[in-house]
């Protein structure tokens, strides 16, 4: 992958990576910790998303490592930063399933 579509590729996939996170993030706010704690603030995308990354930072989850970029296909950059956060987000609401049963 050319240096230019790289760059283009992270300016497209950031700012969906950014929302997806704080999306998910909302919801197992919203399926695990307000039953448990009904008197926690409503957690909203904004703070979410900011929540998810500092969580990110203080865990030090690099996600996809930048030497490992030129190794990857476009589909599999976007598969990586989309889809892992579908497949967490999948496996929550199972989890929501078995606890609302």
């Amino acid at each position: 992958m050319k240096p230019y579509q790289r760059a283009i590729l992270f300016l497209l996939l950031v700012p969906l990576h950014m929302v997806l996170y704080g999306t998910v993030f909302c919801r197992m706010w919203a399926w695990f910790i307000m039953p448990l704690w009904p008197a926690a603030p409503v957690l909203t995308l904004w703070p979410a998303m900011g929540l998810s990354y500092v969580i990110r930072l203080v865990t030090h989850d690099d996600g996809l490592k930048r030497e490992q970029w030129g190794d990857k296909s476009l589909a599999e950059i976007v598969g990586i930063s989309l889809g892992g956060p579908l497949v967490f987000w999948f496996f929550g609401w199972l989890v929501h399933l078995l606890v609302v049963a």
